[in-house]
């Protein structure tokens, strides 16, 4: 058990009507008396950094391996045309509808080389899962530097080395979404 919290912030979660989530942009979305806070971004905890300062640098974004927090940071920040343009990304190939998720596209990045230990591409998707409001998070999700379309990227971030069947590009087009 544990006293009241001194202050709770929330926004008007869309779609649920009537109901909140936990959400701050500028400070803790709770405080405890005695100090404690959480942080957090439209319903995700995130770290207090992200959200007491100024947030993060495109590279402090692409360095946090959650995510969940990777995208609530660069939603605070402006979204991922703001990050691609920031780090000055450069296109692999034109944007291609997403086969395993109808409605979405795919878009594939270089990342510098310099960031990680090893080369790596940034994939642009869209969530399958339609939120409750009707929209559909925005990821950006690491993958290989040999992987030179966005399909293959998308179909690489579903494949299981442990599954006897490989998830090809070929094999991820045919996937279908519940509705």
């Amino acid at each position: 058990m544990s006293d009241r919290p001194s202050i709770i912030r929330t926004e008007p979660w869309a779609g649920r009507d009537g109901m909140v989530r936990l959400h701050c942009a500028d400070g803790p979305s709770v405080r405890f008396r005695d100090g404690w806070t959480v942080h957090t971004w439209r319903g995700t905890r995130v770290p207090a950094d992200l959200i007491e300062g100024d947030g993060w640098t495109p590279e402090q974004i692409l360095k946090e391996a959650n995510q969940e927090i990777r995208r609530c940071a660069v939603e605070r920040q402006g979204g991922w045309p703001w990050f691609v343009d920031a780090l000055g990304l450069r296109s692999i190939a034109p944007a291609v509808p997403d086969p395993g998720n109808p409605g979405q596209y795919l878009a594939l990045y270089d990342l510098p080389d310099d960031m990680f230990e090893e080369p790596l591409r940034l994939l642009l998707c869209r969530n399958g899962t339609v939120e409750m409001d009707g929209t559909r998070r925005a990821f950006g999700l690491t993958v290989p530097a040999e992987i030179t379309d966005p399909v293959g990227a998308a179909a690489w971030g579903y494949d299981d080395p442990d599954s006897p069947v490989r998830m090809t590009p070929e094999l991820y087009a045919t996937l279908a979404r519940r509705t």
